[in-house]
């Protein structure tokens, strides 16, 4: 089994209609797919320090865990309809994603 995690760093100028349209995407990507055993997304919801402090990481605002049956499914995922469907509904109000993979 692959996992999949994504966070998404919103632009500023993002209104809460727009982040909770990100949000139901990201928890919505997976479904009906047989491929994905679970899909799980939800906001940071932790108050952050100021930015600046040294050795401090970037905190992002959304984050997204998928869990693949395989890791072909993983692999594929990134020409899936569903997947280029969500990124559609993205578009323009993600600054950045970064992901990372791993088998569990």
């Amino acid at each position: 089994m692959i996992r999949h995690i994504s966070i998404f760093f919103l632009k500023e100028n993002v209104s809460e209609e727009e982040k909770a349209r990100v949000l139901d995407a990201a928890r919505h990507v997976g479904d009906g797919m047989d491929s994905i055993l679970d899909c799980r997304a939800g906001a940071d919801c932790m108050k952050r320090p100021p930015k600046g402090i040294p050795g401090l990481p970037e905190f992002g605002d959304l984050v997204q865990v998928i869990d693949f049956k395989t890791r072909e499914a993983a692999e594929g995922f990134v020409s899936h309809p569903a997947h280029l469907k969500e990124m559609e509904q993205m578009d323009g109000l993600v600054a950045k994603v970064v992901a990372a993979d791993f088998e569990i």
